[in-house]
């Protein structure tokens, strides 16, 4: 099963990472990987943000996990980023 978290902005992004895993993700296009958790890059609008910014959806296994389809953990992320909420990691 899949569990997630979700962070704004890239710099933001790189401190998260350095702190839990000690090093940046790295990434193909809009996907990345740090140890076992894969980065997507999305382009989503909270109803505080003026216009779309950088979301960065992070994902890995977990025994506690309640997701077993991405697009399913997909389309709850974006639906709590964009009715505000998220949870975001700092």
């Amino acid at each position: 099963m899949l569990t997630y978290g979700i962070i704004k902005g890239e710099a933001a992004l790189n401190k998260y990472c350095e702190k839990r895993w000690g090093e940046r993700p790295r990434f193909v296009e809009t996907i990345g990987h740090v140890k076992e958790c894969t980065v997507e890059l999305h382009y989503w609008k909270s109803p505080t943000d003026d216009g779309y910014q950088d979301y960065y959806l992070l994902y890995m296994e977990h025994h506690d996990g309640k997701f077993s389809s991405t697009r399913q953990m997909c389309d709850e992320a974006r639906e709590a980023v964009e009715t505000g909420r998220a949870r975001l990691l700092a």
